[in-house]
């Protein structure tokens, strides 16, 4: 959940850990990603991330205000269950404009109410309420990665795959991982068909980066395809020698080649 400029920034965060006085929150932050010059003429990327504290006080006044998000969501998830899209749509904006400053609005908490749509096929009104909670906050950028995320989870991977790449238009590392911690989830889920497709336009788009390669080998692999497999795999680790993953993965796809 997003916890606000307090502690969130355009990056990622996590690793989050208060201190047993309560008094202070530690975390590690992406906000400082580095290209070192030696792994750039590699065509490598390294993340140099940074650990974080903030004064712990925030929280009291964010719970407060969390718990008047949750319950909108909640409020808003019922108008539409009643009364529909639209209904949905006015009661968001009612709620917003009556709590003015004083309640963070979760995005993700409203984005589940997508979620829901799209799990029982109302593809329109999750458009048109995702569209709301666009101009509702001010299109903050989470909003639409985290739709893109919704939409290529559940099917609709081309326009997921736009609203993606719309939102971490400034940040294609993030991208690239992004969507390939999205296939390996469907991997793991037997989705392999979708994993496949999702692993191919990340290859497409990024094909100077070892991980999206890697992602693509894993799709093949689990499809059967292991000379494809090998291929792919051998070209990921062109651009990442040392990187252990993929030589593991093509010395298993090499024994079953050859079993």
């Amino acid at each position: 959940m997003n916890m606000g400029d307090k502690l969130n920034s355009i990056r990622w965060e996590n690793r989050l850990m208060v201190t047993s006085d309560g008094k202070y929150m530690f975390f590690v932050s992406g906000r400082r990603h580095e290209l070192l010059n030696d792994e750039l003429e590699n065509g490598r990327y390294t993340s140099v991330t940074g650990f974080y504290w903030v004064d712990a006080a925030f929280i009291q006044e964010l719970k407060k205000r969390m718990l008047g998000s949750l319950c909108a969501a909640e409020i808003v998830s019922k108008e539409y269950e009643k009364y529909g899209v639209e209904a949905a749509v006015c009661k968001l904006t009612e709620l917003m404009s009556e709590a003015g400053d004083s309640c963070h609005f979760s995005y993700f908490e409203l984005l589940m109410i997508c979620r829901e749509m799209i799990r029982e096929d109302k593809i329109d009104d999750a458009d048109i309420f995702y569209q709301a909670l666009l101009d509702t906050l001010e299109e903050d950028f989470r909003t639409t990665h985290g739709y893109g995320m919704i939409c290529m989870k559940h099917g609709r991977i081309s326009k997921g795959w736009k609203l993606m790449k719309k939102a971490l238009s400034e940040y294609p590392v993030e991208l690239t991982v992004a969507v390939y911690i999205l296939g390996s989830e469907l991997l793991r889920m037997s989705r392999t068909e979708e994993a496949l497709e999702i692993m191919r336009l990340n290859a497409g788009e990024f094909p100077g980066h070892y991980l999206s390669h890697f992602g693509l080998a894993r799709a093949y692999e689990k499809l059967g395809n292991v000379e494809r497999a090998i291929k792919i795999c051998e070209e990921a680790l062109q651009l990442c020698p040392d990187y252990h993953p993929a030589e593991d993965l093509l010395d298993h796809l090499k024994k079953r080649l050859n079993q």
